[in-house]
């Protein structure tokens, strides 16, 4: 019973965190080694992309407006196209599946038998917190390199091009192998060096990182799961659960992302990088 509570208060905290320019897999790890989960007794790639798989859910609940009209306008001919809202749902279809492209890098991580699938299983099994703290660092700088470009006066678009697309996919990869790099905090930070409004720079976000969360995290939650012993089923589909609902609910607070509050993330992430830096550094040492 202990051990469920434990779970879902995992899945509460990723709900929390995933869809937030924070990284949920560090806060997921630490959170972890607090609860005394290790590797023998705790199947993490499992739940970790299980509950991933719950927020690429909400993600899809909470815009799925946008993302019918993308799939319904995405294979429209020209000569069909009316409108430029149309024109603009079809040129999205398209850049996100050219965002996908990067994807393709990520079967050789995943496999077992690969260098950089070592690595994946790892960092998703181990957590190694100084990794987390240093990755927390290096991704906060990115933000903070974002933030001061964000604040430079250029003409904004509501729209990332095809050049843009493909490097929103090249960001996302070390974002799915080490933990500490926050899928929403490195995606921001790409789309806002694109020009984007700050008021569109989640929303994009979202829009371009969901399919590959849904894809990525669906294959790994089998991958990990199908032959894996002594999960804890209650805790896996009730953690799913949380996870899905709490995300949504954070999904209804970020239609009031500012500025200012770009920098309150940006500023997070680096105290906990740098406080998670330190005690795992006491750790080795002590």
């Amino acid at each position: 019973m202990l051990e469920t509570i434990k779970i879902i208060i995992l899945s509460a905290v990723h709900g929390l965190t995933a869809v937030l320019p924070v990284s949920s897999l560090a806060h997921f790890s630490l959170l972890k080694e607090v609860f005394g989960f290790t590797e023998e007794n705790f199947n993490t790639p499992f739940y970790y992309s299980l509950f991933s798989l719950g927020t690429a859910l909400a993600l899809y609940l909470y815009f799925f407006r946008m993302h019918s009209n993308i799939v319904g306008n995405m294979f429209k001919s020209k000569t069909k196209i009316e409108n430029e809202k149309q024109q603009a749902y079809k040129t999205a279809g398209k850049n996100i599946v050219l965002s996908l492209i990067p994807l393709a890098v990520l079967i050789i991580p995943i496999s077992k038998s690969s260098f950089f699938g070592s690595l994946s299983t790892y960092f998703l099994s181990e957590g190694s917190l100084i990794f987390v703290g240093i990755a927390s660092i290096f991704c906060a700088i990115l933000m903070f390199i974002s933030f001061w470009y964000m604040n430079q006066k250029r003409k904004k678009k509501n729209l990332l091009s095809s050049k843009d697309a493909i490097t929103f996919g090249i960001y996302q990869l070390p974002a799915y192998i080490f933990p500490g790099f926050s899928h929403v905090g490195i995606g921001a930070s790409r789309t806002a060096v694109s020009d984007i409004g700050v008021k569109n720079i989640l929303k994009e976000t979202y829009l371009y990182l969901a399919p590959s969360y849904l894809l990525v995290n669906l294959f790994r939650a089998v991958y990990y799961g199908v032959s894996a012993e002594g999960i804890n089923l209650t805790g896996a589909i009730v953690g799913f659960i949380v996870s899905l609902v709490l995300s949504l609910v954070v999904l209804t607070t970020v239609n009031y992302f500012t500025k200012k509050t770009y920098t309150v993330f940006c500023v997070y992430t680096l105290i906990f990088g740098v406080a998670v830096t330190v005690t795992a550094v006491i750790q080795m040492f002590v």
